[in-house]
């Protein structure tokens, strides 16, 4: 059995996968879309009485992103949708056209985004060092975030109230 926690599940698997060292930003903006929306599907199947209609549905990102959404318990933060759409705009741009336009203003939009709702600081800044490290930050940074928002689990005041008086939880 895995002992692992999701939000460190998740964390594995995007270290796992993300191409930190690619020589092309595409690559980075596609594995990092892909990673988000397989995180955004395992939150709908966990959510549901049978996943395996989510999976014969064969949702697009963008159904997927406003399902989870409406399943959430708690609204969160608007920033972590809207950068999750501007990812998703900026991988259909690079997948689906030759030579896309805008491409640079769409990069530099979903970057600003994410580092002004999260204010990276420079210690995490240097660790994303390879020559597309500020897209891979912003990336890492959303994945990370809409993980502990699809992960989010208050303690009740029955927790709360056990806690104060010294119980065991």
């Amino acid at each position: 059995m895995d002992t692992m926690s999701k939000p460190d599940h998740d964390l594995a698997k995007f270290l796992a996968h993300m191409p930190w060292d690619a020589q092309d930003e595409t690559l980075i903006i596609l594995k990092g879309q892909l990673l988000v929306e397989d995180l955004l599907r395992e939150f709908c199947q966990s959510r549901v009485n049978d996943p395996a209609q989510l999976v014969k549905a064969k949702l697009n990102f963008e159904q997927t992103s406003c399902l989870s959404r409406s399943l959430l318990k708690f609204p969160g933060k608007d920033w972590v949708w809207g950068s999750a759409g501007q990812l998703n705009s900026l991988r259909n741009s690079l997948a689906h056209q030759l030579e896309p336009k805008n491409i640079e203003k769409k990069r530099s939009e979903f970057v600003q985004l994410v580092f002004s709702e999260t204010k990276p600081s420079q210690d995490l800044m240097s660790a994303f060092k390879s020559p597309h490290g500020e897209v891979a930050a912003a990336v890492f940074l959303l994945y990370m975030s809409l993980s502990a928002q699809l992960n989010f689990k208050p303690k009740g005041l029955l927790e709360y109230a056990l806690e104060s008086s010294g119980a065991q939880v």
